[in-house]
């Protein structure tokens, strides 16, 4: 459990953490953690980086007594990305597990007007990425600019539509640095890699949405002889 103050410089030593307790618990196969991996796991645990409220408990399942990193464990603590195990258990609660949340297009050929719906997917990507199995916007612009051409349309106009999640974008707890250093972005219903400016970097839009309508315009541009 880590407290909500852990900013981007404790990310690294996040990952340290886990590649040490990893690390343990393939070596030592159910014995006793040596005190050499114990050590790092715990100089890790304790560094500034992670904040000012830190617990940690490592023990094996066939004795969790016999605890093999101990900082704080049994101390009471208010949880920080841990809620996410609760939203995840509620929205299986609330959905069957087949459900699936689906950024769709709805075409009026009226006003020849493109519309992109955002269906809370945070998982999708710009570029098709065969080895995630998510969805991209480059798949949907795909089978997009072949539906306009059986439509024979030329010229389209393109509008977005992220309406589906209600309330702030941005939580008022949050650190305010948070979306302007890349920790996270806005949350909206339509949003391509995380709401990331680009695939592999850190820096967020203000705007995922429109950022994400943007790309697929571009896309979908690409693929057609005509305007969008």
């Amino acid at each position: 459990s880590l407290s909500d103050d852990v900013g981007p410089e404790g990310l690294p030593k996040l990952l340290a953490v886990g590649l040490a307790i990893v690390a343990a618990l393939i070596l030592v196969r159910g014995l006793v953690a040596s005190v050499r991996l114990r050590g790092v796991a715990e100089r890790a645990l304790q560094s500034d980086a992670l904040g000012s409220s830190v617990h940690g408990f490592v023990a094996p399942l066939a004795d969790p007594s016999d605890a093999w990193v101990d900082l704080d464990g049994s101390e009471l603590a208010t949880p920080a990305s841990t809620i996410k195990l609760w939203t995840a258990t509620a929205a299986l609660d609330a959905y069957e597990p087949q459900g699936r949340l689906e950024t769709s297009v709805v075409w009026d050929a009226t006003s020849n007007r493109l519309v992109l719906v955002g269906g809370g997917d945070a998982t999708l990507t710009t570029a098709a990425d065969r080895t995630a199995g998510t969805a991209s916007l480059a798949a949907l612009a795909k089978a997009t600019a072949r539906a306009l051409r059986r439509q024979d349309a030329t010229s389209v106009r393109l509008g977005y539509d992220d309406g589906l999640f209600t309330g702030p974008s941005v939580s008022p707890a949050w650190e305010p640095t948070y979306v302007t250093s890349g920790v996270i972005a806005p949350v909206t219903a339509l949003m391509t890699d995380q709401g990331r400016v680009t695939p592999d970097g850190e820096a967020r839009l203000p705007d995922p949405a429109l950022g994400a309508a943007q790309s697929f315009g571009a896309t979908n541009k690409g693929r057609r002889s005509g305007g969008m």
